[in-house]
């Protein structure tokens, strides 16, 4: 098992890890925080393959500044 594996099972979400096991699995345990090693389960959703493709593409590209300075870095 692999941490984010290990994650999933901690968040009670141990059905997902048939969906997410082998190469041509349609769905992937995906880190909201972008770190790879990050073991945290409220970090950690699983989602459908391409929906995470898709959405880490766009990672670091664009900046949001907010009223008053805040910056969002999605």
């Amino acid at each position: 098992l692999y941490r984010h594996q290990l994650a999933i099972i901690a968040k009670g979400q141990s059905y997902a890890l048939k969906q997410t096991s082998g190469k041509d699995a349609q769905y992937q345990v995906s880190h909201l925080c972008h770190q790879g090693g990050c073991f945290n389960p409220a970090h950690i959703i699983v989602e459908e393959r391409e929906l995470n493709r898709v959405r880490n593409t766009c990672q670091y590209k664009y900046k949001i500044q907010l009223p008053g300075g805040t910056i969002i870095d999605p």
